[in-house]
């Protein structure tokens, strides 16, 4: 009895339709394991960037701690010199300016004819 019933067509056609479903099912759990890897790859990686980030602001935490910087700050900001230093101001020199051609000129418009260059197009000769 057995025997017909395993050589029978519904048989063949349930067994087909389950192994089918099964091997679907099986497909579907295998990529999610899949995309789950990736994600944990990624976030591994972005674990590894933010602690390399993470050190070098803690180095230059301690920097900031340091008296050479607190005596550099303190030179430029606030314009402060040692007990016995001097200050020298030099003039700027002539020649930076001059050898920049358009450029220069450019960087140093006014913004009321920078902006009627760009509203109207002429430049101001």
């Amino acid at each position: 009895m057995w025997s017909d019933i395993v050589k029978s067509r519904w048989f063949r056609a349930l067994g087909s339709i389950l192994l089918v479903m099964f091997l679907f099912s099986l497909g579907r759990q295998v990529y999610k394991k899949y995309q789950i890897h990736l994600e944990i790859r990624g976030l591994e990686t972005e674990i590894a960037r933010l602690e390399s980030q993470n050190q070098d602001l803690a180095g230059l935490l301690e920097y900031f701690k340091t008296t050479a910087y607190k005596e550099r700050q303190a030179r430029s900001i606030l314009n402060l010199k040692k007990p016995g230093e001097f200050a020298v101001a030099l003039p700027p020199r002539e020649e930076e300016g001059a050898g920049q051609g358009p450029q220069a000129e450019e960087i140093y418009a006014s913004n009321f004819k920078k902006w009627r260059e760009y509203f109207f197009g002429r430049k101001d000769e």
